[in-house]
């Protein structure tokens, strides 16, 4: 295999850690696609949230994700919190004292929500 022009460049760094270095496209569509529409809505959240002329920006972030993942998406009719972790989340607020939902998700029965979970991923 004859050495790139990035091992030449880096003084033969990749091959003294016995790095392999591959080519790829940084550009994927689907992906590009799928990362704009999820900033599009972090952006649409946070500008609803931000003051003092935009410069607070940074500490509204967390809150911002943890909207975007708890919130139903209309393409999937899913959150990403229940894909990812088989359940709704709860709100701290809600444990201390139940709501109607935490009341009615005591009687379902989790081993077979777990089950379906895989399933539920594929469809979405």
């Amino acid at each position: 295999m004859e050495p790139t022009l990035l091992t030449k460049e880096c003084g033969g760094v990749l091959e003294q850690y016995q790095i392999k270095h591959h080519k790829s496209s940084p550009y994927y569509l689907q992906g590009n696609g799928q990362a704009e529409a999820t900033n599009k809505s972090l952006l649409k959240i946070l500008t609803k949230m931000v003051t003092n002329a935009h410069k607070d920006w940074s500490e509204y972030r967390p809150l911002a994700l943890w909207i975007y993942r708890t919130t139903r998406h209309g393409t999937t009719g899913v959150t990403p919190f229940s894909l990812v972790y088989g359940v709704e989340a709860v709100l701290p607020a809600e444990i201390e004292v139940p709501t109607a939902r935490m009341l009615l998700d005591e009687a379902r029965d989790r081993k077979a929500e777990l089950q379906e979970l895989d399933g539920k991923r594929e469809v979405v």
